[in-house]
């Protein structure tokens, strides 16, 4: 049985209010997705998905909204807003801040190539975006035999670093941010201005 009090609050302050709330910092981040996913570099796009995430993990992602939601939700609100909020939480984390991880900065520090690290893939080491990305060309050139499954057209260490670890980082991302926002967006009824 509902408490008919917690109904009353719930119909004065709608859930619906705190979708709409976050309208604007969504469709922002939907712009901020799609350049990166078309940013032909996939190092520099994984650096810029830590400046655009990073922050946001920051602050709490969108666990605030998520909470309010659902303390005021007696189903004015579909499934599919909180499942999206969720999802959108596990990315910022996946893809934020983490001392040993690909984002080795700390809460508050501005990410630069310097801070990203790649590698421990096809027995390249772990080295800085800044490195790999200064050694564009020589990595274009060292071909991958071992792991190539055409040899007229072998894959070299460049393509160990750029696609394959950086670029699956960021489609993987992205594709999953991008859904979750668009969902987001779609169920806000009105820009708070």
């Amino acid at each position: 049985m509902f408490n008919i009090e917690k109904r009353i609050r719930a119909f004065r302050s709608s859930p619906q209010n705190d979708v709409d709330a976050i309208y604007k910092q969504v469709t922002g981040l939907i712009r901020e997705m799609e350049i990166i996913q078309q940013m032909p570099n996939k190092i520099e796009a994984i650096v810029r998905l830590f400046q655009v995430i990073s922050p946001i993990q920051d602050a709490g992602g969108f666990s605030g909204t998520l909470q309010q939601i659902k303390s005021k939700d007696y189903g004015q609100i579909s499934p599919i807003v909180v499942e999206a909020l969720k999802a959108l939480q596990k990315h910022f984390e996946n893809a934020g801040r983490c001392q040993f991880g690909i984002n080795r900065t700390k809460i508050g520090q501005p990410v630069t190539a310097d801070d990203v690290w790649l590698g421990n893939v096809f027995g390249l080491w772990t080295k800085t975006a800044a490195y790999w990305l200064s050694r564009e060309e020589e990595l274009k050139k060292e071909e991958r035999l071992d792991i190539s499954k055409d040899p007229n057209n072998p894959a070299t260490n460049w393509y160990c670093i750029h696609d394959y670890s950086a670029g699956n980082f960021v489609d993987s991302h992205i594709t999953g941010i991008l859904a979750n926002l668009k969902i987001l967006e779609n169920m806000a009824s009105r820009v708070v201005k």
